[in-house]
């Protein structure tokens, strides 16, 4: 059986002066007391903006993102709702 995929947000955190330091992704499972997941930036294939959207799959021990994808239609009326 294939490993199961996921399309979950991935977050830039970037420092003041604008570097990205890490990315975070909504963990599948609580880590700890940690509901994120955090990703060096050689791990997170590039995108533009703060958040880009992946298929993701755990593969030992680790997420791992697979490709961009467009964000699930519920999101996105969501974030319209919200606004900028």
């Amino acid at each position: 059986m294939p490993p199961t995929t996921h399309v979950l947000p991935v977050t830039r955190e970037c420092s003041l002066d604008g570097r990205t330091l890490h990315f975070t992704v909504p963990a599948m499972k609580k880590i700890g007391r940690h509901n994120l997941e955090f990703l060096k930036p050689h791990e997170v294939p590039e995108f533009e903006g703060k958040v880009g959207w992946f298929e993701c799959r755990r593969e030992g021990g680790r997420m791992r993102l697979i490709r961009q994808v467009d964000p699930p239609a519920h999101m996105l009326k969501l974030m319209r709702s919200i606004g900028p």
